[in-house]
């Protein structure tokens, strides 16, 4: 199944033209997920290797072997103040459309990998809104996935993403590197990593942090 179509949800994202790089590298086929007509006819000019579909339409490649669906965006992307009831509606849209994969697909086996971030992991108080829409989201997902036997969800939770590693970004992941994992993940079992030197650091932080709150026994203020 690691070398069958990949089905991108959340497509206008940097890591979706190293995917597609990928793709063609590989002799793999993508297929991207676009919200509306306008985002679908951007789509197919930057990136005509791939097969776009509106997801509102339903109709999806018949396919008769594995698939990867890879959700690089799921939801509200960057959750930005009090919106709730327009965050809302961009994850029901994107669960409507991934529960339609799955059931397009119930009969083949399909490797489900949500993209999250590290601050789910243990969001800090100015950014609880992204960690708790992340957190959302990856329960969802797996809810769904669970209603297929043939379905497998694995979840990566990278740090701060780059074009290419620079003294700036020394310890940021590049996009192709994590569409590498992404893609080479697809041909294994189920699996929750993380993903690049600068996740685990900021991980480790956030862990000390918690681990002193605990010992005192105060929760730290909001910025």
């Amino acid at each position: 199944m690691g070398e069958g179509p990949i089905i991108v949800l959340g497509p206008r994202t940097r890591l979706v033209q190293a995917l597609s790089a990928l793709a063609v590298e590989r002799s793999r086929s993508l297929v991207l997920v676009a919200r509306d007509a306008a985002e679908a006819d951007d789509l197919r000019s930057r990136l005509p290797a791939a097969t776009v579909v509106e997801g509102g339409a339903g109709s999806f490649p018949a396919l008769s072997h594995g698939v990867a669906i890879v959700c690089c965006a799921f939801g509200p992307i960057h959750p930005e103040g009090p919106r709730p009831a327009d965050a809302l509606r961009s994850f029901e849209r994107d669960r409507a459309w991934l529960g339609l994969l799955l059931d397009s697909y119930s009969e083949i086996p399909v490797h489900v990998v949500f993209v999250s971030s590290v601050v789910a992991l243990a969001p800090p108080r100015r950014r609880s809104d992204y960690g708790g829409w992340k957190n959302l989201a990856e329960g969802a997902i797996g809810t769904l996935v669970r209603r297929h036997a043939n379905a497998r969800y694995s979840v990566v939770f990278p740090g701060r993403l780059a074009v290419e590693r620079s003294a700036r970004a020394a310890f940021s992941t590049p996009y192709l590197r994590l569409a590498r994992r992404i893609l080479d993940g697809t041909g294994r079992g189920p699996a929750r990593r993380l993903i690049g030197l600068d996740a685990r650091l900021w991980l480790l932080a956030r862990s000390l942090r918690i681990v002193v709150a605990a010992g005192y026994g105060r929760v730290e203020r909001a910025p």
